[in-house]
């Protein structure tokens, strides 16, 4: 007969197994990614006027909805998004954010990324570290954006900060066009 309590023992040392060689760094970064992703957004819809996403919880059938705003100010769920997804939502963020970005540094949290910042500059570039290659690299946030294969390298933070500073840029290049385009137009005197 299987004792109950046996059983408990040998799922906590299971536990314990895993949260060590994931703090000891003996796990690779896909298995760290792994156990670091809870959420994933499934949908976006819109109810209210109000833009809203679809959140499934990892391996269950939990589903709820949340709106950019809500999953934001809730860290747990912003950790818990695949880096690429929280880039996404860094993106939307920016949208609506009328504050100085500094008020994000406590997001800029490294748990398993193998890519991690290291600066951004005055002319919003972003110098990040490859850690096991100890290289240094700068690029345009926008460009880290959308190359998909350098942003699934970051931890979900680090994403979704890096997204978010992509969408203030882009938010500024589209308030220049409009200042440019209500402009009147140069016309030649003779």
């Amino acid at each position: 007969m299987d004792c109950p309590l046996r059983k408990w023992v040998f799922e906590m040392k299971n536990l314990s197994n895993i949260l060590f060689s994931f703090f000891k760094g003996k796990m690779d970064f896909a298995d760290k990614m792994k156990h670091c992703i809870f959420y994933k957004i499934v949908d976006c819809f819109t109810r209210n006027n109000m833009e809203l996403y679809k959140l499934q919880c990892i391996n269950t059938a939990g589903i709820f909805d949340a709106s950019v705003h809500e999953i934001v100010a809730d860290v747990d769920i912003l950790y818990g998004l695949h880096p690429l997804q929280a880039s996404y939502i860094g993106l939307e963020y920016a949208k609506h954010f009328k504050k100085d970005k500094n008020t994000f540094n406590h997001y800029v949290d490294n748990r398993y990324g193998i890519y991690q910042i290291y600066a951004i500059s005055r002319e919003n570039k972003i110098t990040f570290i490859d850690i096991n290659k100890k290289k240094k690299y700068t690029m345009d946030p926008r460009d880290i954006v959308l190359t998909d294969e350098v942003i699934k390298q970051f931890d979900a933070t680090q994403a979704f900060y890096i997204g978010f500073l992509a969408g203030l840029a882009l938010e500024n290049c589209r308030a220049i066009e409009k200042k440019i385009s209500s402009t009147a137009p140069l016309r030649l005197v003779k």
